[in-house]
């Protein structure tokens, strides 16, 4: 008659002996025992992954070298599409690297902050300079119209020239036949009166005083342009 033995017992963890790694419920990468999260798929470790599933493991791409999870027997690489079952070709590694070097231009930080601090300074200056030569030329014409009009209002009409001004009441300063864009400010009479002045002038009813604006091309929709007009 034969005598049971004693029960068995149980393995015990070593003492020292390193402990196991913990496996992600969710993608099975092996994490370290104390992990809250997983190092790979930063899922929480919460709940062990259920016994028997195959698990996804981490697989490096031989064309492009990025290492991700895949589930057994997949084999092709879900960042560049190639197919693990065959090694890549020199054409693929080519396209690949010429479309890796396309993606990968970046515009260094220092060329962002020229560009953030040039570009509104030049829009801010040419609006400035654009006002101050429509200024200029709306001044230019005013001053002009005014000796017009003074004439106009001595005399009974216009004169045909600024010559006729400038014998009547002196020479107007030269810049204000000048516009804000460097180009000559016109002055035309139209419809002559049939008397002349006292003195012999010649007048006239209407006239007008012209700046062919920023395109220095007289005639079309810049243009700045005043008509004075005397009454019968």
């Amino acid at each position: 008659m034969s005598v049971p033995g004693p029960p068995p017992v149980p393995d015990l963890p070593v003492p020292g002996a390193a402990p196991a790694a913990r496996p992600c419920g969710s993608c099975g990468w092996p994490n370290a025992p104390a992990a809250a999260a997983c190092a790979f798929c930063r899922a929480p470790l919460r709940k062990e992954a259920a016994r028997g599933t195959p698990r996804p493991q981490p697989i490096t791409c031989a064309l492009c070298g990025a290492t991700t999870l895949r589930a057994p027997g997949a084999t092709t690489c879900p960042e560049c599409g190639h197919d693990a079952r065959t090694a890549p070709t020199a054409a693929e590694r080519a396209k690949w690297g010429a479309r890796n070097a396309a993606s990968s231009v970046r515009i260094p930080g220092w060329v962002w902050a020229i560009l953030l601090l040039v570009v509104p300074a030049l829009v801010s200056f040419t609006i400035f300079f654009r006002a101050q030569r429509k200024a200029t030329t709306a001044d230019h014409i005013r001053q002009l119209k005014k000796v017009v009009e003074i004439f106009g209002v001595e005399n009974g009409g216009f004169p045909a020239d600024f010559a006729a001004v400038e014998r009547r009441m002196g020479p107007a300063p030269k810049y204000l036949f000048t516009d804000g864009w460097d180009n000559p400010i016109t002055y035309v009479a139209r419809k002559p009166r049939p008397y002349p002045s006292e003195d012999g002038t010649r007048l006239f009813e209407e006239c007008e005083i012209r700046s062919p604006g920023p395109n220095g091309e007289a005639g079309d929709a810049d243009d700045v342009v005043w008509t004075g007009k005397e009454g019968p």
